[in-house]
């Protein structure tokens, strides 16, 4: 629901900006007329015959004037906008309700939906598994096709658990705490050694030390796997991935580049879009980077994903310091 603050902010400086137009075309109406007023005043006391009977009465009342019309009209002013930024407030709120309550209950659809196809997909894939197991005289194309079926339930379930990840994050923020992410990289860059020995891929690391955030702990792991997993998804063969960080004044900045084949600049702009997978389709849900977006920026962070020269992916992770 941050979103909708935002925009509710948003929308009450709009309102803010147009009411203090208001005012400046009211202030240039309310000079004017000062203007005029006095224009006709002088035009009277030119006057040689009327100009002795107004002259002391007018010069003390035009001094009067003069001194209190700015201080009431900045009072007015003052007023005028403290109310109509109040009513901005109140009005974006109004507008943004029905949107707040139909995304609402979208997010609650997608939630249930997501629990209801989790069950009926892990018990496709457990059966599957068990004939696989007990039956060794399946015909080898029936093996290839409950293969098949085994790897599309899973990128399934994948994609289920995704979705419930993206709604969970929508919700009110986990208990944060202090932690130390320095340990927390190399904890998920040892986790991830099996992985890219199994697939020849160098992984190095260049971490500071005692580098610490507040934030949910299980949140930053996620997005430091799903960053990781991409990067050891598309890489070319004995290809590396190196992992650093450093702190730069208030901020903690995760650097984590890959020699793999690159993104292609038609595909840059999207990679945090939902369900986008560019060129390569054939791998991933197209979640991971949306959920890692959501989770950064939740914790006032920015992520940046862009290509390195000569080729590969360089992702950049900026997180706020805990002192």
């Amino acid at each position: 629901m941050n979103e909708f603050k935002k925009a509710r902010l948003r929308l009450t400086l709009w309102y803010v900006l147009i009411s203090f137009l208001i005012l400046f075309v009211f202030n240039l109406a309310a000079i004017g007329a000062e203007r005029q007023a006095f224009s006709k005043i002088e035009q009277v006391l030119s006057n040689k015959i009327q100009r002795p009977k107004l002259t002391s009465l007018l010069d003390r009342r035009l001094d009067e004037f003069d001194s209190n019309f700015i201080t009431r009209l900045l009072f007015f002013d003052l007023f005028l906008f403290l109310g109509a930024t109040g009513a901005s407030y109140f009005l974006s709120g109004r507008t943004l309700k029905p949107i707040q309550e139909m995304v609402r209950k979208q997010e609650e659809f997608s939630q249930d939906a997501s629990h209801e196809l989790r069950t009926p997909l892990t018990s496709i894939l457990m059966e599957i598994e068990a004939i696989k197991r007990t039956d060794k005289k399946i015909p080898y194309k029936y093996q290839v096709v409950f293969s098949n079926i085994q790897a599309e339930g899973k990128r399934m379930k994948n994609i289920v658990n995704d979705l419930m990840a993206i709604v969970r994050n929508s919700e009110k923020p986990k208990s944060n705490s202090k932690i130390n992410l320095s340990n927390l990289v190399m904890n998920v860059v040892f986790q991830m050694e099996s992985l890219a020995k199994k697939k020849k891929i160098e992984l190095h690391h260049t971490v500071s030390p005692n580098l610490f955030i507040k934030a949910n702990k299980d949140e930053i792991k996620q997005v430091l796997l799903v960053i990781l997993d991409n990067a050891s998804k598309y890489y070319n063969p004995q290809g590396t991935i190196q992992v650093s960080s450093r702190r730069i004044k208030r901020i903690i900045e995760i650097t984590i580049s890959d020699t793999g084949p690159g993104i292609d600049k038609e595909d840059l702009p999207h990679v945090f879009d939902r369900f986008y997978r560019g060129t390569n389709k054939e791998q991933g849900s197209g979640l991971g980077l949306t959920i890692a977006k959501q989770i950064v920026e939740k914790y006032k962070g920015s992520i940046l994903i862009s290509n390195s020269k000569p080729h590969g992916t360089v992702c950049t992770i900026n997180l706020p310091i805990c002192s």
